[in-house]
């Protein structure tokens, strides 16, 4: 991509305000793609792991952190992220998983989750991988457990 191709990308990237979308621009060294919105951090090196234990938003959804990766649990959903969870320097972390919407899980669906990292707080986005709709955002606290009535 040339210099005024770039310019022109960043541009409308910084005009349109990225809010919610992708956005790609050509790495001119390498002509790569380069994913903005939704970094691919699995693999790289600098992350610091996600604290392990309980993470909850009271009434609405409580997260459980392990070496392994995570499951979350909400009134009407749950999810899985079955890889290691870490963030990078500015408290951002990204991961696949699976959601399954309903009080009894069915038919889990490839998922994306997102957020960050601030010392206690972290803010969970869960997205449809298919559709790129979003479930939800929470605002989760370490070591708080919910309790909350499933949805049927």
């Amino acid at each position: 991509m040339t210099t005024k191709g770039l310019l022109s990308t960043l541009l409308i990237a910084v005009l349109c305000g990225c809010q919610g979308s992708p956005a790609s621009i050509s790495d001119m060294a390498g002509g790569r793609d380069m994913d903005l919105a939704s970094p691919d951090l699995t693999g790289s090196s600098g992350l610091t792991p996600v604290p392990t234990g309980e993470w909850g938003e009271q009434g609405k959804a409580d997260m459980m952190v392990t070496a392994a990766g995570a499951t979350i649990d909400l009134p009407c959903g749950s999810g899985t992220i079955s890889t290691p969870l870490s963030y990078d320097a500015r408290g951002n972390f990204a991961a696949d998983g699976t959601y399954a919407s309903g009080g009894i899980v069915h038919n889990p669906m490839p998922a994306r989750f997102t957020g960050t990292v601030q010392g206690s707080m972290m803010s969970l986005t869960i997205t449809i991988a298919s559709t790129g709709n979003v479930v939800g955002t929470w605002g989760l606290t370490y070591m708080l457990k919910t309790n909350f009535a499933r949805c049927l």
